[in-house]
């Protein structure tokens, strides 16, 4: 995947007379964020980053864009562009980390914007970060109060590119095509926690730090019970899904089979695309369907794969 990683002020300012707008330390949360998420993936820069750093940054590819192709830094490669910077890092998870020129030329090529927005305002900021507009989505805002190893108060904001987050050709019913309709039109993911109220008119009969569980606003046709467990941050893939995850689900499923008396049943869970695995929602999430009993035994629970 391709993304941009940046901390800007209140007004997207990112630096001020080539360096950034607070000092070593005053930030240490988005440092933090910035190595972890960046780690052994590759990091695409400007010729005036790469200076401003000094040196590659361990346990990473680093590559700069510049028209010297003679640029002479240890561990760093040169592409002469952003669309060749991207090509040279293949199937690797890549990261333009600045600076805005960069930033402005690879935003048509990136699919996430891993963002820290500082609440404040940066005097004399003379570089800024583009406008996020309405082509884009996000996906998750963690708060965060100042405190003493953060000199302001921050957010961690992820912003995805618009896309199908549905799949209309997967609906299985009127209502629920019209349901989806809606969320085309406004580009933007139905499980996401800032937008499942507006689509789910379920109760959310539980939930943890990861997963909430609530019943099937449409369930299967021949159920008793149909809930669904849906991350609480935006997940397409199962090696999305957090440390922790699973363990937390299985307590929400334990607790569904006592409260439900669920003694047979089954769980299914499909990821990836939605063209191919039949799901009508992109945002991965788990089903637990129990058939009706007081059914004729041709009266199946069919759950779509491809």
């Amino acid at each position: 995947m391709t993304n941009m990683i940046v901390a800007y002020d209140q007004n997207r300012g990112i630096g001020r007379n080539g360096e950034l707008l607070w000092q070593s330390g005053e930030m240490r949360e988005d440092m933090k964020r910035f190595r972890t998420l960046t780690r052994n993936s590759t990091l695409i820069m400007g010729r005036k980053t790469l200076e401003s750093i000094g040196m590659a940054l361990p346990n990473r590819r680093n590559i700069v864009v510049s028209h010297n192709p003679s640029l002479d830094f240890a561990n760093v490669e040169v592409a002469s562009s952003v669309e060749e910077a991207f090509g040279m890092s293949g199937e690797d998870e890549a990261f333009v980390i600045g600076g805005s020129q960069l930033y402005e030329a690879a935003m048509n090529d990136v699919q996430r914007i891993y963002a820290t927005e500082v609440q404040t305002v940066i005097e004399g900021a003379d570089t800024f970060f583009p406008n996020i507009d309405a082509s884009w989505n996000m996906i998750e805002r963690q708060e965060h109060e100042s405190d003493e190893n953060n000199l302001y108060p921050y957010d961690f904001v992820t912003y995805e590119r618009s896309q199908e987050f549905v799949n209309l050709a997967n609906a299985r019913n009127e209502a629920q095509r019209a349901t989806m309709e809606r969320i085309v039109q406004n580009a933007e993911c139905p499980f996401c926690p800032d937008n499942l109220e507006k689509y789910h008119t379920q109760e959310i009969l539980r939930q943890g730090e990861h997963w909430l569980l609530t019943p099937n606003q449409w369930p299967y046709e021949n159920t008793d019970t149909h809930l669904i467990a849906i991350p609480k941050y935006h997940v397409e893939k199962l090696s999305d899904l957090r440390v922790g995850s699973f363990d937390e689900l299985l307590e929400h499923m334990k607790w569904a089979e006592q409260e439900y008396h669920i003694n047979s049943g089954a769980v299914a869970m499909r990821f990836g695309d939605t063209k191919r695995n039949g799901s009508s929602v992109k945002h991965l999430h788990m089903h637990l369907i129990v058939p009706s009993a007081d059914k004729p035994a041709d009266a199946h629970v069919r759950f779509k794969i491809s």
